[in-house]
């Protein structure tokens, strides 16, 4: 909603991390720049799910095995686990294997995920991360 109204501002919220950096120093790819500074083209969710086109190259170790978004900054804060649990935990369609999204065909990937959240990163968004988790796989192993 748009307006013109003069509107009150917020209270403030409290801040609670204090001196704590638990998800400063957890970050995989090292998106935050300082407390309450998160650069998004460096955050593996922000890669894995809303960026279009190629994700460079330095980033694809730090996404690992995560095919669609990443939560580590959220699982190490000690706050969270004053918040009630979600109601739906893991995706209602679990992805099949990376092998299989490389080659799922548009129809495909419309048919298996229709209303599910790994739709947000489409067809070719989620074969390209499909293939950096393969390719990072395939590095470890050796």
């Amino acid at each position: 909603m748009l307006t013109t109204a003069d509107l009150p501002p917020d209270d403030a919220v409290p801040d609670r991390c204090g001196t704590c950096t638990a998800c400063l120093d957890a970050c995989p790819s090292a998106a935050f720049e300082g407390p309450y500074a998160l650069d998004a083209r460096r955050c593996v969710a922000y890669l894995t799910i809303e960026h279009r086109g190629p994700i460079p190259d330095e980033f694809h170790a730090p996404i690992g095995d995560w095919l669609f978004g990443c939560d580590v900054c959220q699982e190490v804060c000690p706050w969270n686990r004053h918040a009630p649990p979600a109601r739906q935990t893991v995706p209602a369609t679990p992805p099949p294997p990376p092998e299989a999204l490389v080659a799922m065909t548009d129809a495909e990937f419309r048919e298996r995920f229709r209303g599910s959240p790994l739709k947000r990163a489409r067809r070719a968004g989620l074969a390209r991360n499909a293939a950096i988790v393969l390719g990072n796989r395939r590095r470890s192993a050796s």
